[in-house]
């Protein structure tokens, strides 16, 4: 009878599988634990405008309109961030969920997870050592800096860059060991995902190199050539995105201000790092320097790196390469943080990987050379480690419930934080609490004067509570502090529109469009008012142009579709009103328009079809209500 006693080397390949698959357990339960809370949350912050209100979201995928403009506004008009995976990443969600947050928190929790395996897996073919690196992927799965980025759906891009930057790293090392062009293709794959997810990942081909230098994997030496592909693809993006985004690049990077952002870079290296070992006053939206006496932790930090490459000589080069990892991987923002003003703790999701691999292998190094006991203190110190981190992650994501929970959290370490301030204001007033939001955005323009945004927004504010003279104030005043703000002069149209001043409401709006062509928004109330005013031909010229510029608005679309059926075009209107309806299951509005044509046309089973569907959208929608009553009233006459 054959022998079937498996040899060595397959024992040891089964024993290593279990052992994975063990950690991956782990992991998932770690990270699902930790974050269940935040399954239970809404939509908070900019997920309002990044997924709620994100038409690209509701997309035909075969359209690749996420490919095709920034996040969220048309035009490439208003931000310097083309991330189209980010978008794309929540259309699948809402094909799989609807608009419900539960499972857009579901899906961060779950990358956040993945991210943890791969960090496990590629610290293990750096370090070798599979309790070192279980312990590196643990408090990445816990540690609380990361709440930012996995707890709020709008930090999806931080998820999504590092998954796709880690797998091109992973797929560079097994190239590097295995020699085969399928690994070398699919890093590079991975190389254009991360890029298209967060601009940050400009820095994966340098930390690829990074790795190459410092490990030689499987004892080859450094091919440059190999690296040239990626370096290759980073000047693409670079030119892809100076074409959309080159008028804004003066605003951002400031290159005169240089050595103000190295100084801020610096002062964000310590901040994080401090923050990466000992995670307390988390808050989200930090300023630079907001650890008290800053310069003595630097100055304490620096000897203790001294002492440390001194005494762990023998272990330098891995510590050296995890330190170099954190700081190159937070470069980028060198050159944009003065102009964001505040230091936000997601950045830190990629370059925590090195700057957990260095706590970890500092203490498996430190304590390896004191035999038996040493490795009990190193198990303890991580046993320690892990409960802090997680207890306090747990406890952190209680702020991430709501907008006034999390503007709450920021403004009790920085009262005058903008953001928190205008959620914090507009959580109120949904709330129904109109003086105290009136209050904070007195505050908020206070320590704003002399910000146009800010007077725009208060203005918005104030017309959502009927003070429609105060809000013409505040946007004459943003007005007056930028004449070329086109926001300004949206808001100076928006208030009198409200006053019925149709005239003056339209010379706004044109003014708005002749400052921005692509201004969506404005196009769209500009079309209104034309139809309102009686021009209708107008009305439909404006209406085609903005829905060429955003042609997944729900606006667009039913604006359009009533510029159509005044000129005639029923049919037309009525496949604009219908798409609408399709890629707005949860709206009233397309269906009764699409009822209102039928019942215009003499068709009143079919107008009471869609007013039915309409109702069963929003129950108490009030003009579907009063057609189907005057229809009732008709037919029982």
């Amino acid at each position: 009878m054959p022998d079937r006693t498996p040899t060595l080397p397959l024992l040891d390949n089964y024993m290593e599988q279990r052992e994975n698959i063990f950690v991956v357990f782990i992991l998932l339960t770690a990270a699902f634990v930790c974050y269940a809370a935040v399954l239970n949350a809404g939509f908070i912050w900019d997920d309002q405008f990044l997924v709620v209100e994100n038409p690209l979201i509701r997309a035909p995928l075969w359209s690749l309109q996420v490919f095709k403009q920034d996040i969220i506004n048309s035009g490439f008009s208003d931000t310097i961030y083309y991330r189209p995976l980010q978008i794309l990443s929540y259309a699948v969600d809402y094909r799989l969920w609807g608009m419900k947050a539960f499972g857009f928190h579901f899906t961060n929790i779950f990358l956040h997870f993945l991210n943890g395996v791969l960090v496990f897996f590629l610290a293990l073919k750096l370090c070798g050592k599979r309790a070192l690196t279980f312990l590196i992927s643990l408090i990445f799965i816990v540690h609380p800096a990361h709440v930012g980025a996995v707890s709020y759906v709008s930090g999806r891009a931080d998820l999504l860059c590092f998954l796709f930057g880690l797998s091109s790293m992973l797929y560079f090392v097994r190239f590097r060991e295995h020699d085969k062009p399928l690994y070398f293709s699919m890093s590079i794959i991975c190389l254009a995902l991360s890029l298209l997810s967060k601009e940050i990942a400009v820095v994966v081909p340098f930390l690829i190199l990074l790795i190459d230098v410092f490990f030689p994997i499987g004892g080859n030496k450094i091919r440059m050539g190999d690296h040239v592909p990626n370096f290759i693809l980073l000047g693409v993006y670079a030119a892809l995105h100076h074409y959309f985004f080159g008028a804004r690049y003066s605003v951002v990077f400031e290159l005169k201000g240089l050595i103000e952002n190295v100084m801020s870079y610096l002062r964000m290296l310590v901040e994080f790092f401090v923050l990466g070992i000992a995670p307390v006053n988390l808050y989200m939206r930090r300023f630079a320097g907001g650890i008290p006496d800053l310069g003595l932790v630097t100055a304490l930090i620096c000897v203790c790196m001294i002492l440390l490459f001194i005494y762990l000589r023998k272990e330098r080069k891995p510590l050296v390469f995890s330190l170099i990892f954190f700081a190159a991987a937070l470069l980028p923002l060198m050159f944009v943080i003065r102009y964001f003003d505040v230091l936000a703790e997601h950045w830190m999701y990629m370059a925590s990987f090195g700057l957990f691999m260095f706590m970890s292998l500092f203490l498996f190094y430190f304590f390896s050379e004191r035999g038996e006991a040493g490795k009990w203190i190193f198990a303890a110190i991580s046993l320690l480690a892990f409960t802090f981190y997680s207890v306090t992650t747990i406890g952190q994501n209680r702020h991430w419930i709501s907008d006034e929970s999390l503007s709450d959290r920021v403004l009790g370490f920085s009262g005058q934080d903008r953001a928190a301030m205008h959620y914090k204001a507009v959580a109120l007033l949904k709330g129904g609490s109109t003086a105290k939001a009136g209050e904070i955005m007195k505050d908020y323009v206070a320590f704003n004067k002399d910000n146009p945004q800010a007077w725009y927004i208060k203005g918005r504010m104030e017309l959502a509570s009927d003070n429609v003279d105060q809000a013409y104030e505040d946007f004459k005043t943003s007005v007056e502090l930028d004449p070329g703000y086109e926001n300004g002069y949206l808001g100076l149209a928006f208030a009198s529109l409200y006053r019925d001043d149709e005239e003056k409401g339209i010379e706004y709006l044109e003014r708005v469009i002749q400052l921005n062509p692509e201004h969506s928004e404005a196009l769209v109330i500009l079309g209104a008012a034309y139809s309102k005013a009686g021009d209708d031909r107008k009305a439909l010229l404006v209406m085609e142009q903005a829905k060429r510029i955003n042609p997944y608005d729900c606006d667009v679309l039913i604006n359009l579709g009533t510029a159509y059926t005044r000129i005639g075009g029923i049919q037309e209107g009525a496949y604009e009103y219908l798409q609408a309806s399709r890629l707005y299951p949860e709206k009233a509005m397309p269906c009764y328009n699409l009822a209102y044509l039928f019942y215009e046309s003499g068709d009143e089973e079919q107008a009471v079809n869609f007013l039915n569907e309409a109702l069963e959208r929003e129950p108490d929608f009030k003009p579907a209500l009063e057609l189907l009553h005057k229809i009732r009233e008709k037919r029982s006459q």
